[in-house]
């Protein structure tokens, strides 16, 4: 895939580590989501011990930053992300499809 086609989810390694996502976009040559996922461990940790992250609160911060990534990298259109993000009715698991899928 050609760098000018990619788009970079950064994920901090420690809250002590700084992001600093003009030098990613620099060295890599992508593009860097803007769309932040809170680290919000105790909304995250019953569903991911669980494996079912899709079963995420819909009002929850992450899953509504989900669908907020989602729109940005096209994946969903954007009423239906900004619909999640103003706490719109739950659509149940976050799905992606691959851009190839979407005719793109």
């Amino acid at each position: 895939r050609k760098a000018e086609e990619t788009t970079v989810v950064v994920n901090r390694h420690s809250r002590g580590t700084e992001i600093q996502p003009a030098l990613i976009q620099k060295i890599t040559g992508t593009g860097v989501a803007a769309t932040v996922i809170p680290a919000n461990f105790k909304e995250l940790q019953g569903a991911v011990d669980a494996g079912r992250v899709h079963e995420l609160d819909a009002k929850g911060t992450v899953k509504q930053a989900l669908w907020t990534l989602a729109g940005e990298l096209g994946l969903v259109k954007g009423s239906e992300a900004n619909s999640h993000r103003n706490g719109g009715r739950e659509r149940g698991a976050l799905t992606f499809r691959r851009r190839k899928e979407l005719g793109r």
